[in-house]
Formats: C-alpha cells, structure tokens, sequence
C-alpha cells in the first residue's frame, strides 16, 4: 500500500507520539482509514471505503493493491474493502450508520443489513440520476426487470449483484446411495412420498441419519416475505393474501409428518441440539437432505461433498420477488465521493478482467488458466472471494470442470421461470419491527416443532396463541395493508 504523506514539516517525537495516541483513539471508536487520502507516484486519491460480509482474507491487501493500480489512473479512487465476519455483520454496519461513520459502499440484502430499512431511515442515497449521469453502461449491463426491487417510489437505491434469480428446491442423495439401493426417484412428487426410501435406509443403512428436516410444502407454495420468518404470500380466490404460514394446513400436516418421521427413527434423536452440525452434512452422514437445482450445481456440489449428487426436484422453478434483494451494492449518505463509489460499482459490473481480477484474485498466485474463459483454483491460497456479493455474476471465469455454458442456462432459466405477482414490492418492517423481534423469538423457541422431536398436538395451540401475542397478526396485516398500496400505486 503506498504511504500517507503529511505537510513538509518534520514532526518532532512528542509531536509525532501525540499524532499515534490521537490516531489509536480515534480507531477505537471507528475502524479503517476514514477520510484518509493515498497516494500514489506522488498524486493523491480518495479512498473509497466498500463494507462487505464475509471472512478474512490474508491475501485481500494483494488483490486490492492489484485493482488499485487500475483503479487509480482510471477513477482517480483508491479502493479499501472492510470485510466484517457475516455473523456480526447486521450489527456492526448498524453501529456504523448510526455513528455517522464516513464510507461509500457497503452490501446489503433482504437477510443481512436489510436494505428496505436502510433506504426508510435515509442511510442510502438515491441513485436514478447518479447512474444516468455517472455510470450509464451499468444500467445498460443488467436486465431492465432486476431494478423493479431495488427501486422505490420511482427511485432506485441499489444495484442488484446479478446472478441465479428463481429457486428450485430439491431433495438431494449421493448417487453412491442411490445404486446401491437402487432407488427409482419418479414417484416422488410430495415429501410424504419420501418415506419407504427412509425405511429402506433405516433397514440397511444403520450408519446414516435417513432424512435431515429443513423444508416443508409451505416453502413449495408460498413466497415468504423478509425480513420476517413467519409472513408467506399466496394466490387466493380473492387475490394475493398474506399468511402466518405456520397456521396454514400444509405446515399443521408438516409437523405431524415430521413427528412420525422421528418416532419411526427417520431423523436423528438429538436433531434440536444437532442443527450447526455441518460435518455430518458436509459427509454425508445424511441420506436425504434439501437443496437448490441450479445450472452448474453437479459441479458446486461435487466440490462440496466430494461425490456425485442426485436432485430430486420438489416444485418448479418460482423467482420471487425478494430475488435480486438476496444481494445488492447501495451507496451510503455519508459519502464523499457517490460519483466515485457508482462508477467503481459500474466498472465491477462492466469490466469482465476487472471483476476477475476481484473474484479470484491474481493469476498464477492464487489461480492459472485452463482455457481463455476457465480457470484452476489454486488450492490453499489466502484469497477465495465470495463473489456473489459484488457485481455481474455472469462476467466470473468459469472453474475448472463447471460446464462454459452454465452462465447462458442460468440467464436462460432467469428469463423463462415463473415470476412473482408481487414483483418489485418491498416490504417496510418499520411500522412493526418489534413485534417481527418479538416473533421471530417465539420461532427459534418452538424450532423443535418443525425438526420432529415433540408431539405436536402438546405444542401446537401454544405456539399459535405465543406468536399472536407476540403481534403476529399485527405483522402479517401490515404486509398485506402495503401489498394493497403497492397495487394500487402499480
């Protein structure tokens, strides 16, 4: 990283110890360089400052030194990334926006930092003009569709980072297991239809937990609305209606399924205590669990469980209209240089070596080249980049092994998977964010329900009466309540 350069005055050692002691102050109340200048070959630059979720990456100062030295000569910018542990995430940019921190650029989604409540409370600026003035190749790179749920009252607020949009949900077995069972998945059309298969397991598989529970019909059906856990939409006779999901039939059914499921010893005894238990998953200690099918994912989960999977899908592919709000770029009203920030977001969007340079760092450290357009990951490296988060998935080198037309099916299943009917619609929690606090308590207290391990006629009535007086219906009327106004406006 090139130096900071002061005024032409040499500090004396008081002087220059004073400087530290203010300088170690002020980092502890707000991390990274904010406001700083860099330099470089005697010039200087701003810093944009960009908050990401995710893990840290001891080669990211390479990488980023790498993009700067583009960076620089074209945006006149110099790039820090301030990468924040996911976990932590939500609240550590809470405290940052709240304190007035300076920083341009920051992840945002419907799950972690969630973007509608940050553009309510004013923490995002509006971006219409900016990119038709500063970055007109980004709106022009990304299907018009996708700014429907970024956009509110006729103004956008973030760029979506685009990639797979419409889920799939399967069940999925390693096709180990399956020949040597020899299993004919083509009945299966319901869960309920899983179950001589997880006797069979149980039978001549002693060694593996049959079924890992995750999703029920209610997923297959209906399309929840975030952020809250509880709040699912469906077509009615009388229109598109918000639902406590857990006081529908299908979910009643659900956990009395699952309840089955785990006296007849199809799901693991210690399944409540046992839900971080990635390993087991990760070695297929389960015989069935849920997944998405996406183009490609034969190879991702080759990867991942280091053998060959087989989907079982579950319902067709659906996108919702939370969809591009999985992932976004928004630029904060603290800001200096929102100029700067939408043209580095263009530029990630735009620029294919840019992104790639980004996504899997510098070529021949932490990957080489196959081909023009496929790489080989570099085992062991300090740099593997989560790059979902950040621009046009579609510009990324394919992996070695993956399919060179993975990104075409994707865009492909994209543009012909049935879309939400209340696409483009954003829920505000504002008006009931405590009650939606209170509620999701309530969820994570009664998990057991959904995993199988209590009975559910003992538990049910209680679980409905605690979420009510948590102020589930007050949530799920003000969904519904800004579901009418969002028609009405469209």
């Amino acid at each position: 990283m090139p130096p900071v350069y002061g005024g032409g005055r040499e500090l004396t050692m008081k002087k220059l110890l004073a400087a530290v002691l203010v300088l170690t102050v002020s980092t502890g109340l707000f991390t990274g360089c904010i406001g700083t200048k860099k330099t470089s070959s005697g010039k200087k630059v701003p810093d944009i400052i960009w908050y990401y979720p995710g893990d840290k990456l001891t080669d990211l100062t390479l990488v980023q030194d790498e993009m700067n030295k583009q960076l620089e000569p074209e945006l006149g910018i110099w790039l820090q990334m301030k990468t924040v542990d996911s976990s932590a995430y939500k609240e550590k940019m809470n405290l940052v926006v709240s304190s007035g921190e300076k920083f341009d650029i920051c992840f945002t989604a419907n799950w972690s930092f969630p973007f509608m409540s940050n553009v309510t409370s004013g923490a995002f600026i509006p971006l219409s003009e900016l990119i038709d003035k500063e970055a007109p190749k980004l709106k022009q790179a990304l299907p018009e569709y996708l700014w429907g749920s970024t956009t509110v009252d006729n103004e956008i607020y973030a760029v979506p980072n685009y990639q797979i949009l419409p889920t799939w949900f399967c069940l999925s077995t390693s096709k180990e297991l399956k020949e040597k069972m020899n299993f004919d998945f083509s009945k299966i059309k319901d869960l309920k239809d899983l179950e001589p298969y997880l006797a069979a397991i149980k039978q001549e598989e002693p060694d593996l937990y049959p079924y890992m529970p995750s999703y029920s019909n209610v997923e297959m059906k209906y399309e929840q609305i975030y952020p809250t856990d509880f709040v699912v939409v469906g077509k009615t006779d009388s229109g598109i209606k918000a639902i406590n999901r857990f006081e529908l039939p299908e979910f009643k059914d659900y956990i009395k399924l699952m309840h089955d499921w785990y006296t007849k010893g199809y799901i693991r005894k210690d399944v409540v205590g046992a839900s971080s238990d990635s390993s087991s998953l990760l070695n297929l200690k389960y015989a069935f669990f849920w997944g998405t099918i996406k183009p490609g994912g034969e190879i991702e989960n080759m990867q991942k469980y280091k053998k060959e999977i087989v989907d079982i899908p579950m319902c067709d592919p659906y996108t919702q209209t939370s969809a591009t709000a999985r992932t976004l770029s928004a630029v904060s009203r603290t800001s200096d240089y929102p100029e700067k920030a939408i043209k580095l977001i263009e530029k990630i969007n735009v620029d294919k070596d840019f992104f790639n340079l980004m996504a899997f760092g510098i070529e021949g450290k932490h990957y080489t080249k196959v081909s023009d357009n496929v790489v080989h990951i570099t085992e062991s490296t300090g740099y593997k980049m989560d790059a979902w988060k950040f621009g046009n998935q579609f510009n990324a080198y394919y992996k070695e092994g993956q399919a060179t037309d993975t990104w075409e099916k994707t865009m492909k299943l994209n543009d012909e998977s049935t879309i939400s009917p209340i696409w483009g619609f954003n829920f505000n929690p504002e008006p009931v964010k405590n009650e939606i606090s209170q509620c999701s308590a309530v969820v994570t207290e009664y998990k057991f329900l959904s995993l199988g391990a209590e009975e559910p006629d003992l538990n049910y009535s209680q679980f409905i009466q605690k979420l009510k007086d948590a102020g589930a219906d007050r949530v799920t009327a003000e969904v519904q309540k800004q579901i009418d106004q969002w028609k009405e406006k469209k």
